[in-house]
């Protein structure tokens, strides 16, 4: 913000004092938390700088008039909105603006025009924007804003000035003015905060500005109650989509996403959906039944996921551009692995877009979902989430609650009643109120004769009370699992319309069930999850069974196969014919949709349905394709077993077969599992080899060179690199002689592998370029993606940091299931090279989310995010996914990764303390990597067992490390090359006590990495420089240490900040000078001292999240960057020496 010219901005809550003593501690404090929280969003969209928090307002600055006086205003409409809710205490608040040149000291402001800017703040009634004549001056002409002259104001100690009242008026609210009324007739109670923070959110994707906010909370805390009276109290404004997802679902692709828009796409005239449809209108009719219902007939072919995302864009796109939508997706820990997909490849491709997705979940599910996690933590980390905690209701909003269904002040006794069962639920708070008054109970002594108290007991004992054929109704829609239209039940029930409505109208005045209108359609479903868990468990098990074959049976009537799939595997017994059918359409479409993550689900579905040996192990392989894409290009890291078991039933089937070509296929399935799902190299060999053979049998030329690009893997997987590059070289010679550019795109990613492996970065790079070129050629997205991120590994190591950010950033944006390829492990390498420490966990944990565990093929990752934690001082996490990794490998080596895992199992011993085992492990590492021409992957690691070896005084490792660096068959490729050949050679020079030869070494090293941006590895050889200086010039040292010192902290290095501080100390007068530059409070920015105030006030992450209005994470790298430059390695010791610190 420049120095000269600033705006100021105060405000101030009039009343606040009464207020608060009116209110009560409790809510006094949310209503503190509201006021603070609206203020903030203001100032954040404008772009303000908060200066200073003044109790009942804010100081903020602005470089821009026009902003300050939109954030102003801003600020009043949000206090308007709040004070139009019903029940909600009234906030009303007056601001006032000045323009100056007032003295900066630090973070704040001092002199006249900041006492102006305060003095028209009081002056200011409640609502009012009060500005001085210089900010008309300033913006009048250029933000069209109405300024109306309020005469000369008298302010304290400052005599009369000219002000002007800056003109607002409200947001608008639904079309009549009115604010919509709760068509359930009970107001929502307690959620005044998180609503207006849900209007904030729906104002900001009005502006165009794509949001996505994540309910989570306990079973029956109101989290769909919240996100629909959003709906309620916008309708009119917004289009309005809801749906939920439910436990049968996961076999339904993109289930959740055709439930939203299908019921209000059935409402538009034909022209208008093909208008929103656009060019994609074919692909959304193959998904949509309301589009396919217009344009069935011009289907031919199932289109591919990547094009049924990219009409889902199209079509909310063209939809928000009528009216802003709001899409709640309820229950979504449930959801389908292609909606989470869907979730994903939206939220980054409508970013302005005017959408607001409003997802609900339960908390322990949703931890539990490994997709689910995974795409929120993406979405978290670029800004796109805000996550909202639902928490149970307190005892006085229990007490309001009461008071709304009993109509009449609530007794002490009734409220400690009901809050002692429902736990501050509103769902059982509500139950057991409406209980106590259906029974007619005494509220003063509050007690249930006939119901017992807990739900699922209350249900069943409710469900008796129902005629037969209400109950069998409800009993259906608890199978069905989802919403139904009336036409649905009608078909499903087998009643006529006659039967059926008084029926549902009885279900719905017992409140077993919810209705809503859109339009002519009429849906029904089941009030809440809870209650239909125990509606389906109060079902028999014959007539469930049942009921679940009669819905599969409609549903593939209905062509919704992969909704079906669930429902005949909980009708079937083993060897149905009809289910085995229905899963093998299901596994069709799936397959054609690209699907995998379905496939795999079908599959293991069919493994409990077929039993061994039976013939229609061959009807699942005719639904499949020969070669399966996620097969071929190895994504099935966690679904490899269930794969193998099905190959197995169907090679078994076939051996005594004449279909070779069909059994050709099989093997080379079963091999390709084999090698990269369970790591059974020699077996995988065999297969592949025999695939080669049957396929060259059967004439299948395609099937022959696949299987060659495959055995070239294999071979690398077996530690023969030689061969795989011959392999692949071999084959790509026979696709480009034969023109087939898919196999020729398999044997170049295969030659790709293999050239980097051995060290050739710069000799890989025609050979990317080729693939790349071929891989947009075909549409082969996923290869796209795969070698943008190869190509960001190789710039990466090559010291072309920039290159590598956006060749990562276009191999995201280029497939929306980007994590299917090893791009984000590559990513954590990258980061972990250029000091990004905090950034390599979540590269893990996301891996870890999306294929449901460590793998082999991943631990180029996982290593990475080993040595990371290790380096933040985590050492107990980095334990934790060492043991992961290791235990994936199960002690076999396998292709350059096992080389990995030594690695960073040396890297943990070095930073735990242990040099000494630390440079014997780093030594076995690197000379497996040398001896099986591994030396491409994790070269840095040569790097590390030069320094490690200094550290433990083995000269034989140092001098042995300097040989392989110096050999480095990418040196000249770029600066980074050469700093790591220098580093090692320096070490080994300094620990046979050669310093001056090893001053040199290490400050090109420092030079070399610097220039790559390879920050840690420079801040490693400033400290190794300062330790070769120190004999002779301890400035120097103590300059070259405190510098290294300074970017450990900025890298959160918090292992090697406390080695380099030690260092210091042990350099005298100089040493102690540089000690102190580099930490107390003076060494930490802005906000990572506030996040160390309050930590060291013992406030949690959660609390210090809520009170500076960041996210958790966040606070956690705040943190760790925080102990980093204070020296202390833990919370605890940070509340000890608080004081000290001058926190």
């Amino acid at each position: 913000m420049p120095a000269q010219i600033v705006t100021l901005l105060f405000t101030d809550l009039v009343g606040s004092s009464a207020l608060l003593e009116q209110l009560g501690d409790d809510a006094g404090e949310r209503m503190r938390r509201t006021h603070f929280g609206l203020l903030r969003d203001a100032v954040a969209e404008a772009g303000g700088e908060e200066v200073k928090n003044l109790g009942d307002g804010l100081m903020v600055a602005f470089d821009s008039g026009v902003r300050a006086v939109e954030c102003a205003i801003a600020m009043q409409r949000a206090f308007d909105r709040h004070n139009r809710q019903p029940g909600t205490p009234r906030l009303d608040v007056r601001v006032g603006l000045h323009v100056g040149e007032p003295i900066r000291d630090e973070d704040d402001f001092f002199g006249t025009a900041v006492v102006v800017a305060k003095r028209l703040c009081d002056a200011a009634e409640g609502g009012q924007i009060l500005a001085s004549d210089l900010v008309r001056g300033l913006v009048a002409s250029r933000g069209g804003f109405t300024f109306q002259s309020v005469g000369e104001v008298a302010l304290k100690g400052m005599g009369h000035v000219p002000a002007f009242e800056v003109a607002w008026v409200p947001a608008l609210s639904t079309p009549d003015g009115r604010l919509p009324h709760d068509p359930r007739g009970v107001r929502m109670v307690g959620r005044l905060a998180e609503l207006a923070d849900l209007d904030h959110d729906l104002e900001r994707a009005a502006a165009g500005r794509l949001g996505v906010v994540l309910l989570v909370g306990e079973p029956g805390v109101g989290k769909t109650r919240l996100a629909h009276e959003l709906l309620v109290r916008r309708a009119g404004e917004v289009i309005g989509l809801t749906a939920r997802a439910y436990p049968l679902g996961a076999t339904a692709s993109l289930g959740l996403w055709v439930e939203a828009l299908e019921r209000h796409l059935r409402t538009l005239p034909t022209d208008e959906l093909e208008h929103l449809c656009g060019g994609s209108v074919d692909d959304l009719a193959a998904l949509i039944p309301a589009v396919g219902a217009i344009r069935r007939a011009s289907l031919t072919d199932e289109p591919p996921r990547i094009r049924l995302l990219g009409g889902l864009a199209t079509l909310l796109a063209r939809m928000a551009e009528r009216a802003p939508v709001v899409l709640v997706l309820d229950d979504v820990h449930l959801a389908d692995g292609s909606s989470w997909e869907a979730l994903n490849y939206l939220a980054r491709n409508l970013h302005d877009s005017r959408v607001l997705l409003v997802l609900a979940a339960r908390t322990v599910e949703l931890g539990e979902a490994r997709i689910a996690s995974d795409v929120l933590l993406g979405l978290d980390q670029e800004g796109l989430l805000r996550r909202v905690t639902v928490d149970a209701l307190n005892a006085d909003q229990v007490r309001e609650l009461a008071e709304i269904v009993i109509e009449r002040p609530a007794p002490q006794a009734l409220v400690d009643w009901v809050m002692e069962r429902a736990q501050g639920s509103p769902l059982f708070a509500n139950g057991l109120l409406r209980a106590l008054i259906d029974e007619g109970a005494d509220l003063e002594h509050p007690h249930l004769e006939s119901l017992p108290e807990d739900l699922k007991e209350r249900v069943a004992a409710r469900l008796q009370h129902l005629e037969p054929q209400a109950r069998s109704v409800l009993e259906i829609l608890s199978v069905l699992g989802y919403r139904a239209e009336f036409g649905d039940l009608m078909r499903v029930s087998g009643k006529t319309l006659d039967e059926l409505a008084p029926l549902l109208e009885q279900l719905v005045h017992e409140r077993f069930i919810s209705e809503e209108e859109q339009g002519r359609q009429l849906t029904y479903e089941i009030a809440h999850p809870l209650i239909q868990e125990a509606i389906y468990q109060s079902v028999g098990g014959a007539r469930r069974r049942a009921l679940h074959r009669h819905v599969a049976r409609e549903l593939v009537e209905a062509d919704r196969l992969g909704a079906a799939a669930p429902h005949f595997v909980r009708a079937a017994e083993p060897g149905d014919d009809e289910a085995i059918d229905g899963l093998c359409g299901a596994l069709a479409q799936a397959e054609v949709r690209q699907h995998h993550r379905e496939a795999l689900a079908l599959l293991e579905a069919l493994t409990e349905l077929i039993p061994p040996g039976d013939k229609r192990w061959l009807k699942v392989l005719d639904a499949m394709p020969l070669q399966p894409e996620w097969v071929v290009d190895h994504r099935a890291d966690a679904g490899a077993e269930i794969g193998v078991r099905v190959m197995r039933q169907c090679e078994q089937l076939l051996e005594q077969s004449s279909d070779r070509a069909r059994l050709a296929a099989v093997k080379f399935n079963l091999g390709s599992l084999l090698a990269w799902g369970l790591g059974e190299v020699d077996e995988a060999r065999r297969l592949v080899a025999q695939a080669i053979d049957l396929f060259a049998e059967a004439g299948d030329e395609r099937g022959r060179m696949l299987a060659g690009s495959e055995m070239s893997y294999v071979l690398g997987l077996g530690d023969d690199e030689p061969g795989h590059e011959r392999e692949a070289r071999r084959v790509l010679a026979e696709a480009r002689q034969a023109g087939d550019r898919l196999v020729e795109l398999q044997a170049l990613c295969s030659l790709m592998w293999a050239i980097q492996a051995r060290g050739g970065l710069g000799e890989s790079s025609p050979v990317t370029e080729d693939a790349l070129a071929v891989a947009r050629a075909e549409g082969k997205a996923y290869r796209v993606s795969y070698v943008l991120g190869q190509q960001g590994s190789v710039a990466a190591y090559q010291g072309r940091m920039a290159d590598a950010v956006r060749k990562f950033e276009e191999a995201e944006a280029a497939y929306p299931m980007y994590r299917d390829t090893v791009g984000l492990d590559f990513l954590a390498v990258t980061r972990l090279l250029n000091g990004d420490l905090a950034g390599v966990p979540p590269c893990f944990r996301e891996t870890v989310a999306w294929t449901g565990g460590v793998s082999r093929r991943r631990a180029i990752g996982s290593t990475a995010a080993v040595v990371a934690l290790a380096e933040l001082g985590r050492a107990d996490e980095a334990a934790a996914v060492l043991a992961l990794t290791e235990d994936a490998f199960d002690g076999r080596d396998w292709w350059g990764h096992s080389g990995l895992v030594t690695w960073s199992r040396g890297m943990f011993e070095w930073l735990s303390g242990d040099s000494r085992t630390a440079c014997a492990t780093l030594l076995r590492g690197g000379q497996r990597q040398v001896d099986y021409f591994q030396a491409g992957w994790g070269r840095q690691q040569f790097a590390d067992l030069a320094e490690a070896a200094l550290e433990a005084g083995d000269a034989h490792a140092a001098a042995w490390v300097s040989g392989v660096t110096a050999r480095d068959s990418a040196l000249g490729e770029g600066p980074t090359i050469q700093a790591l050949a220098d580093m090692a050679e320096g070490c080994a020079r300094l620990v046979n006590g050669d310093a001056a030869a090893a001053v040199p070494r290490f400050e090109a090293a420092v030079g070399g990495f610097e220039a790559g941006a390879w920050h840690l590895y420079e801040a490693r050889c400033r400290a190794l420089l300062g330790r070769a200086l120190a004999a002779d010039d301890r400035t120097r040292a103590a300059e070259a240490i405190g510098t290294a010192a300074e970017q450990f902290a900025a890298c959160g290095a918090a292992v090697r900040h406390g080695w380099a501080l030690r260092a210091l100390e042990g350099l005298g007068t100089a040493g102690r000078r540089a000690k102190t530059a580099v930490t107390g409070p003076d060494a930490l920015t802005k906000r990572e001292r506030e996040v160390a105030r309050l930590a060291a006030e013992g406030r949690s992450a959660r609390e210090i999240a809520q009170e500076l209005f960041i996210g958790e994470r966040t606070v956690e790298t705040h943190l760790a960057n925080a102990y980093a430059k204070l020296g202390v390695s833990s919370k605890v010791e940070l509340v000890r020496l608080a004081p000290e610190l001058g926190l």
